[in-house]
């Protein structure tokens, strides 16, 4: 089945490795927010991306950066699994370290920021070519 100029347009390798970059910091953010709300939760275990995920990712963005455009290609989903890098337990059993969190939170906002930004700035040329546009 031909893709037509519009679908190919988000077939991009560029623009479905900043897809996949978005929904992994939007699905990790919300992993660092179940950490941080449960800082006082006798037992919990810290959360973050699914180690094989992590490792797909890696992999899928790799192959896009060498094949160019990815038509048929399925993305990676991000999932959220029980961390393998675990601080120390606390007496209570809650293996949260909050400073380590809050730096997690800062670096994963500074990697949606940049893939956010790259998204507008791909759109953004997409429009003027378009419309001849620039604003």
């Amino acid at each position: 089945m031909a893709t037509s100029p519009v679908g190919a347009l988000f077939n991009d390798s560029t623009y479905r490795s900043l897809e996949l970059s978005l929904d992994a910091t939007a699905k990790r953010h919300a992993a660092i927010a179940s950490n941080i709300a449960n800082i006082n939760t006798p037992g919990y275990q810290r959360v973050d991306l699914d180690p094989t995920f992590q490792t797909a990712m890696k992999q899928a963005l790799r192959d896009l950066d060498q094949k160019g455009t990815t038509a048929n290609a399925a993305l990676p989903t991000p999932s959220v699994s029980i961390s393998p890098q675990q601080d120390i337990p606390r007496m209570d059993g809650n293996t949260v370290n909050l400073e380590k969190e809050m730096v997690n939170l800062l670096q994963n906002q500074s990697t949606f920021d940049f893939a956010a930004q790259m998204t507008a700035k791909n759109l953004r040329m997409i429009r003027t070519s378009i419309t001849g546009k620039s604003a």
